[in-house]
């Protein structure tokens, strides 16, 4: 079965993460910026690596733009963000950017990265607002991104880890068995 791996990274986690799936299946992981529609034509499995940003996994406006050329491929979203694996936050994650999209697609997650100093600008200092109006808050009363910021008092961290990966061969595997 031929996979296309494509990723998008603005920090370099998604990249981390693709390259990670890449070595496991042995297919070269490609920058979503060089992804030719040819490509998406010749996969039989399509596998998007994408950050979250403000709750939507960055790549899947292309992933729907392609949706006619893509429609009869297993599609597989690994998204990759700060807060710590829950299923109730995949699920919204999924909500929030299956909003007009008709593509069956298998959604998965890893802990990425944060880092203030490798940010732009504009992302650290939404970060910055973002975490000193939370700080005020109950943690009761923060969903799972809002608390992963606040948890992270600004200081870089690296959560990626193999696991993340692993649970997500498992599912594609599964569903190639099926």
């Amino acid at each position: 079965m031929k996979n296309l791996i494509i990723y998008t990274s603005k920090y370099g986690a998604s990249q981390r993460y693709a390259e990670m799936i890449s070595h496991a299946l042995g297919d070269p992981a490609t920058e979503l910026k060089q992804c030719k529609k040819q490509m998406l034509e010749t996969a039989d499995r399509i596998i998007l690596v994408g950050g979250i940003y403000a709750g939507k996994i960055a790549g899947m406006k292309y992933v729907k733009k392609m949706e006619r050329h893509i429609k009869m491929k297993k599609i597989y979203v690994f998204a990759v963000g700060a807060s710590a694996y829950c299923d109730d936050y995949l699920e919204e994650i999924k909500m929030n950017n299956m909003k007009n999209c008709n593509l069956s697609i298998s959604f998965s997650y890893g802990q990425g990265t944060y880092d203030e100093e490798k940010m732009n600008f504009k992302d650290r200092a939404l970060c910055r607002s973002l975490r000193k109006a939370l700080q005020g808050k109950e943690v009761s009363e923060m969903d799972a991104s809002m608390r992963a910021l606040v948890n992270t008092q600004g200081k870089a961290h690296d959560w990626i880890d193999k696991k993340y990966v692993d649970m997500f061969l498992k599912k594609v595997s599964e569903s190639s068995n099926a």
